[in-house]
This record gives structure tokens, C-alpha cells and sequence, in this order.
């Protein structure tokens, strides 16, 4: 809610034996229903050239798996390297570098074909490898983190391994067919697997040859995309047109038609702001989460185009149920029917944001009000005196809070809510980096916070929900050869981010992911709600303005049909953008 992608973090933490690991996230991951409030389309035809400067609210750690790059940071990593599948306007999920999916009957067996280019030769990463079946494997064993075994002597800074390993650990193996197609196999049924590679854009496929150093992976980005890497460092990502990028245009044109980009991290709003206006900056990104003023401000400009997601990101207050207060029910509940949403809405908000009435989105498959702790004060102050009945202490906890200036404002806020149920809330305001470095996933033993913000989940469907919500990803069973690794390493539960060992909502997961329906997805909902693991308050959206020069914003043609969305949680489709 306070911070812009806490879990989307640029920085490590070494959990476990010794093992390393980078937060996964949308975060994120993929506004199906993107509103263009203003358009920049124009009769002109597209033309090829310029170079643009995008503003962006999140820096470029690095681009191997390790480093998961936050959500504007993906967006220029996007313009480098492509998916296998892409969320179209529709907001349906579609393959992009594959050509189609196949599952067998009980979902545990999928055949992925690769797509290969419009006269049958292969697609070909920047550097001239294939995209192919070899390549789609070694992609899929550095994600799965079998890159990392096999040169966890040599791999020193651990750039191989990511949190990724943990969200696919229901895959036990993939296998080369012929050379465009791979069978995975899972452990356990999934019929949406499909959303689970689309992962809110941050499966991105690799060139293999990155996979044969360290080091390089970590420092320099190779892909199918329309762009390749010029320079990069922490606060400033330069990509260059691809001149032998595998698409073109409805006119037959090579795509894209810019020469150059430069992601440049402007970290207050303002300063995007002031960057537009002046034309220093090209296009700036935006969140509700703490930046609403100046979004409402740029949607109502005649000198900007604008676009905005639906409201389809759903932070959350997540709770360590592992240690006190939180390890007990009445605190949590505390806490959750002390939110005064809609005045959170109307005030923090400042109108452009939805009051949650679920731990997701009315259109998201997992969505039910069923037990949903609304607003109630009285309630509120019946739980924190029943928890204080129970232990003997009044309710209070400890938050950690970004430094900047509007997140401050939340956070005082946030306290300020929570005084009125007579529950004491405070905050250390420490860097996004800082809060993860101390570890939120501290490997073992749970969140080192009591309480946290957090971004992960998203979009319309569970696929990407689901590994920040099972208490266990590696099932007992499972014939994943990295499951031994990870539970030896501590890593297993990474992903909880509540630190739950609730049998009763991972065989309602299990039973949902087999199943992929609305029915069954809403009764993990409920139970979640019931146990009150997680507290929410308003929906987020993201937004990007250009100025008057830009053109083609949610005009990229997807490879199986349909359109790109003119905005996502990371940014932009940047191929068929143009500057005039």
C-alpha cells in the first residue's frame, strides 16, 4: 500500500546455507483491463528514428536470476528480453515466443511449441543464438534453479539462483521433444500453468550463452526483444534498436521505429512530473500507491497523454504469524476491521483508488467478500481487547515504511487509523533495499518484521497469487530435484510471506490449482479472510504520461493476436512507439 514494490526488491538476502535469493514479484505482474484515458494516436504514419527518455521509479540491479528487477526496472529489462506468453487487452493470457500449449487430460503433463518466424527459420536472441528447444530448457533450468547446482562451486556470488526456483517447484522436468517442442511435467495438477510463465511479465527468455558466467549474466541483459542493451548501471538503463529484431508491422515495416531508449530512475513524483513538463522526460511512470496527487493532476492535463491500469493490483498488509502479536488471531482481526477504507480512498487516495472489499479484485478469479473484515471500529476494539485478555499486553506493533516524502504521509496516516481502535502503530523508515536486506523472508523463522506492506498480489487469475499464499511450494513427494536442496537450504518457504502452516488452506490451494475454477479459488479466499492472514485496503493502479510527441502507446501488435495493454504494472510495450 506505502511502497511502490517492496517485494519487487533490488537487493539480496543470503538466507538458509548460504544460499542467496532475490524476491519474486509482481508484484507483479499485468493490467488486463488498462484504460487509455487519453490517447496519443494519430493518422500520421509511424516513423522510424529518435531517441526518448523515459522516467521510471525503481532501479536496474542486474539481469541475471538473482536480481529481480521491480516493476519499472522489468519495463526496460522488457524491451530487451521477451516472454513466453503476453496478457493481451482482453486481459486473456496468450503465447508470445511459444506458439501454443498443449496439457494432457489431468493437467500435469504440458507440451510447450516454440514459435519460429513468419518464413520458418528460428527466432534468433541479439547475439545470435537460436530460440529453440535447447534454449528454452537451459531457460527453464535457470529458473528452476538446476543452473545453480551445477555450478554452485564455481558461482560464487550466487547469481544463478532466485526466488523463481521456489515459485516453480511444482515443475519436476522438462524434456526436449524435437527441436520446438518441450514437455514439462509437474507434480501436481495445474490448469493454469499458462499464467504461471506469464508470472506478471518476469519469466523473460534469456540468450543461453548468458548462462555460462556469472558475472556477465548478472551485468548484461540478451534477448529476443526489439531492443538490446547499450549500458547499464543502477540508476540509468540505455537499449538500442535491434536491427535484426524477428517482427514487423501490419505494413511490413521492421519493427520498432526508435533508435534509442534511456530508463532513467527519478525517484520522487515530482520530479516526473517537472521532467514532463519541461521535456527532459519523454514519459514517466506512476503508482497510486503513494503518487495519486500527481496522477489525478497529469489526467486532467491537455499537455500530456495519459494511461492508467484498472485497478488490479492489490497490496497488502501481511502479517508474521510466526511471532507476537500476529501469531494470534484477534490481532490480526484488530487490525483488519480497524482499516477505514473508504476514507482512506476519498482521502489518501484522492478518488483514484478503490476501497477493497476482498484480498483481491472484483475481477480477479479468487475474488469473494465472504468473510472479509470491513470497516468496523466497534469490532475492532472488541478483538484488540480480547487480545489483550488472552496475553495480558495491549496491541502494538512495528511497520517498516519507505523514505520518501508521500509514502511518510501513509505511513503517519496508517498510525493515525490504527490510534482510533487503541491499537499503537509505529514505523522505522529505512530504504525499499534496507528493509529487504534485513530479510523479510528470513529463511526458518519468518518475516524479521511484525507487520509489512507488500505488492505481490495481481491481475485477473491465481497463478501468480498462489506462491506467496501455499505454505510450501516443494511438496512432500514431489520428485523436484531441487526440492532437497531447498529444504536443506531453508528456502522452501521462502515465499510465505505470512509464514502460515495452514494444512487446511494448502489442500484448498492444491484442490484449486487442479481444478483452475472460480468456485474453489473463492474458497481460498474465504479461508484466508476467516483467518484474517492478510489485511487490505485500497486497490493500486499504474499510469504512464508522455508528452505530445509520442505516439503509439498500446498500439503493439501481439504475435498470437491482439493487442498489448497501453500501460502495465512495469511500464510499456516500447516496439511499436514512435516519436514524431
Amino acid at each position: 500500500m506505502f511502497q511502490r514494490s517492496t517485494t519487487r526488491s533490488r537487493v539480496m538476502k543470503k538466507v538458509g546455507a548460504g544460499i542467496a535469493l532475490a524476491l519474486l514479484a509482481s508484484t507483479v505482474p499485468m493490467a488486463a483491463n488498462a484504460a487509455k484515458t487519453t490517447s496519443s494516436a494519430t493518422a500520421d504514419k509511424p516513423v522510424s528514428g529518435g531517441k526518448i527518455t523515459v522516467g521510471v521509479f525503481d532501479t536496474f540491479a542486474g539481469y541475471c536470476m538473482k536480481q529481480i528487477l521491480a516493476n519499472s526496472a522489468l519495463g526496460g529489462a522488457r524491451s530487451i528480453a521477451e516472454t513466453l506468453f503476453e496478457r493481451n487487452s482482453s486481459g486473456k493470457v496468450v503465447p508470445f515466443l511459444l506458439k501454443g500449449v498443449t496439457p494432457s487430460a489431468d493437467n500435469k503433463t504440458w507440451n510447450l511449441e516454440i514459435r519460429k518466424k513468419a518464413d520458418g527459420t528460428p527466432i534468433q536472441f541479439s547475439d545470435g543464438a537460436a530460440w529453440d528447444a535447447d534454449a528454452l530448457i537451459a531457460n527453464f533450468n535457470a529458473i528452476r534453479g538446476l543452473t545453480y547446482v551445477a555450478n554452485i562451486k564455481t558461482d560464487t556470488e550466487k547469481n544463478f539462483l532466485g526466488s523463481t526456483a521456489v515459485a516453480t517447484g511444482n515443475i519436476v522436468s522438462t524434456t526436449k521433444v524435437d527441436d520446438y517442442n518441450v514437455t514439462v511435467k509437474l507434480n501436481m495438477a495445474q490448469a493454469d500453468l499458462r499464467e504461471l510463465m506469464y508470472a506478471s511479465g518476469r519469466f523473460i527468455m534469456r540468450s543461453p550463452n548468458m548462462f555460462k558466467d556469472s558475472a556477465s549474466c548478472a551485468s548484461t541483459l540478451v534477448g529476443t526483444g526489439p531492443f538490446v542493451q547499450k549500458s547499464s548501471e543502477p540508476t540509468k538503463l540505455v537499449v538500442v534498436k535491434n536491427k535484426n529484431y524477428w517482427r514487423k508491422d501490419a505494413a511490413g515495416n521492421k519493427l520498432p521505429y526508435l533508435d534509442q531508449i534511456t530508463f532513467k530512475y527519478v525517484l520522487e513524483s515530482a520530479s516526473r512530473v517537472a521532467g514532463l513538463k519541461s521535456g527532459s522526460l519523454d514519459a514517466a511512470q506512476f503508482s497510486s500507491a503513494s503518487e495519486t496527487k500527481q496522477m489525478k493532476d497529469l489526467s486532467t492535463s491537455t499537455a500530456v497523454s495519459y494511461f492508467k491500469t484498472g485497478g488490479e493490483f492489490y497490496p497488502s498488509l501481511w502479517f508474521n504469524t510466526s511471532i507476537a502479536p500476529f501469531n494470534n488471531l484477534n490481532a490480526r482481526k484488530a487490525v483488519s476491521f480497524a482499516l477505514d477504507r473508504d476514507l482512506w480512498a476519498k482521502t489518501r487516495g484522492n478518488g483514484m483508488t478503490e476501497a477493497a472489499t476482498s484480498i483481491v479484485g472484483k475481477n480477479n478469479v479468487m475474488y469473494s467478500k465472504t468473510n472479509f473484515a470491513s470497516f468496523n471500529l466497534a469490532k475492532a476494539k472488541a478483538a484488540a481487547a480480547a487480545y489483550k485478555a488472552e496475553t495480558g499486553k495491549d496491541l502494538e506493533f512495528v511497520f517498516p515504511s519507505a523514505n520518501d516524502s508521500s509514502t511518510r504521509a501513509n505511513s503517519k496516516a496508517f498510525v493515525a487509523m490504527m490510534k482510533k481502535a487503541g491499537i499503537k502503530a509505529s514505523f522505522n523508515e529505512e530504504l525499499i533495499s534496507d528493509i529487504v536486506n534485513k530479510g523479510f523472508f528470513e529463511a526458518g523463522t519468518g518475516l524479521k518484521y511484525q507487520a509489512a506492506f507488500l505488492l505481490t498480489l495481481e491481475g485477473l487469475d491465481a497463478a501468480f497469487n498462489y506462491i506467496f499464499l501455499s505454505s510450501n511450494m516443494f511438496e512432500t513427494g514431489t520428485t523436484n530435484p531441487m526440492a532437497g536442496l531447498a529444504r536443506l537450504g531453508k528456502i522452501d518457504t521462502l515465499l510465505n510471506i505470512t509464514k502460515h502452516k495452514d494444512t487446511q488452506l494448502d489442500a484448498l490451494l492444491q484442490a484449486a490449482r487442479a481444478s483452475g475454477t472460480a468456485a474453489d479459488y473463492k474458497k481460498v479466499t474465504e479461508r484466508i479472510q476467516d483467518q484474517a492472514y492478510i489485511a487490505n485496503i485500497t486497490y493500486q493502479t499504474y499510469a504512464m504520461a508522455t508528452t505530445k510527441k509520442i505516439h503509439g502507446i498500446g498500439e503493439t501488435k501481439l504475435a498470437a493476436g491482439g493487442s498489448a495493454p497501453a500501460v502495465f504494472n512495469w511500464g510499456t510495450n516500447w516496439t511499436s512507439v514512435w516519436k514524431k
